[in-house]
C-alpha cells in the first residue's frame, strides 16, 4: 500500500503541474489583439446643387466625374459615360455628377476658360451639350 501512495502522489503532482501550467499560460498569454474596424473609405465628395448632374437623384449609384476639358483621358471617358446612360438596362440606375478637376490647372491652363464657360452653360441648362462639344474639340484646347 505504501507503493500505491507514491503512485497516487506522483499522479496528483503531475495533474497539479499540468493544471498549473495551463493556468499559468492562460494567465500570461498576451491578450488577444483588439480588432479595430477597417479605416473608413475616403470621404465622399460633396455634391452641390450647382454641380452639373444627370440622372435620378435617388439612383442607387452616383458616379462623380472629376474632369478637365483639356485632358485626353477625360475626353475618352465622357462618350463612354454617355453610352452608359443610353443603355436600357442601366436606365435610372445611376446619376452622373460633374466636378471640375482643378488639379489640371497647371497641366492644361488653357482649359480653365472653358470650365468657366461650362458653368455659364450650366446656368442656362446646357452644360452637357457644352461638355460634349468641348471634348469633341479637345485637341484644339491643348494647342
Amino acid at each position: 500500500m505504501h507503493e500505491d501512495g507514491w503512485v497516487v502522489g506522483i499522479v496528483a503532482l503531475a495533474i497539479c503541474l499540468i493544471a498549473g501550467g495551463l493556468f499559468f499560460k492562460i494567465k500570461t498569454a498576451p491578450p488577444a489583439p483588439t480588432v479595430t474596424p477597417p479605416e473608413t473609405a475616403l470621404d465622399a465628395p460633396t455634391i452641390k446643387i450647382t454641380d452639373p448632374q444627370r440622372g435620378k437623384k435617388n439612383a442607387p449609384l452616383t458616379i462623380v466625374f472629376f474632369s478637365d476639358f483639356g485632358c485626353d483621358s477625360c475626353a475618352t471617358a465622357a462618350p463612354m459615360l454617355n453610352a452608359l446612360e443610353h443603355d436600357p438596362e442601366l436606365a435610372g440606375k445611376f446619376r452622373l455628377v460633374w466636378k471640375d478637376f482643378s488639379g489640371h490647372k497647371t497641366i492644361f491652363p488653357q482649359s480653365f476658360e472653358l470650365h468657366k464657360a461650362g458653368r455659364c452653360a450650366a446656368a442656362a441648362g446646357h452644360f452637357w451639350e457644352f461638355a460634349d462639344a468641348a471634348f469633341l474639340h479637345n485637341q484644339e484646347v491643348r494647342l
